[in-house]
């Protein structure tokens, strides 16, 4: 698959395990941070301005979008947060 996102360096929080439900992030490419699903890395990926991935990583860390970060990741790197998403 061709890159015309350019050349990300995809990161995945080492905390993540076999747990299912990872993201990647791309945060070396000019102007944007990129998120995909780790299962799914020929599928799209979705596209942030850094000041939009601060406040959704601050919102995650804030509890405020029902998504529970798994005890004993750190908190203080955006990007490397484990996940339980409900449903």
């Amino acid at each position: 698959m061709e890159e015309p996102l350019g050349q990300p360096e995809w990161r995945k929080s080492s905390r993540s395990g076999q747990r299912g439900n990872c993201v990647e992030v791309a945060g070396n490419l000019p102007g944007i941070v990129a998120v995909r699903d780790s299962w799914d890395p020929d599928g799209p990926a979705l596209i942030l301005d850094p000041a939009a991935w601060r406040v959704l990583t601050r919102k995650v860390r804030n509890g405020e979008l029902g998504l529970a970060v798994i005890p004993g990741t750190p908190r203080e790197e955006p990007g490397s947060y484990a996940l339980r998403i409900p449903g």
